[in-house]
């Protein structure tokens, strides 16, 4: 049974962006990580792995060039970008601290400033600009879903 997961991003062929899902083995040659599963995508090859949702979507980030927004994608567990948003934080930065994404795929970012704290809520949207649905309840049947067998790739 797969018990923790690692992830890590390379770049793949023709500007694509591979995610790598590791799983750690106990075995008895000690506890290492092996490749249980990836996924490729069409997101740009500096955008970063931050988060899954409870349907094993994955989310990608990367600061905007503005250096005052960051841009979020959910990508269903076969890589299709299903959506995402540009997020202005304005003063507040974009570190890990102050943006999240929750288990039904919607993100959120907190800000304590001068003027007080403020939590902003925000909807991805598909690529037409309609709201992206939230994330299915039921967990898709992934190598990175909690509890799968742990094989390799």
């Amino acid at each position: 049974m797969l018990g923790t997961t690692a992830y890590r991003t390379t770049a793949g062929e023709n500007g694509t962006l591979n995610l790598h899902a590791l799983g750690l083995n106990a075995g008895t040659s000690g506890e290492h990580f092996m490749e249980i599963g990836g996924v490729t995508t069409n997101l740009p090859a500096d955008a970063r792995f931050f988060n899954v949702d409870r349907a094993m979507s994955l989310y990608f980030t990367r600061p905007s060039a503005e250096n005052d927004a960051v841009d979020v994608w959910r990508v269903a567990p076969d890589g299709t970008v299903d959506g995402g948003a540009h997020i202005v934080t304005g003063s507040c930065g974009t570190s890990w601290r102050n943006f999240y994404v929750d288990q039904a795929g919607t993100a959120w970012t907190m800000c304590v400033d001068a003027q007080g704290a403020s939590v902003t809520r925000y909807t991805l949207q598909d690529p037409s600009g309609q709201p992206l649905p939230e994330a299915a309840a039921a967990a898709a049947d992934v190598a990175w879903k909690p509890g799968a067998a742990q094989t390799a790739a």
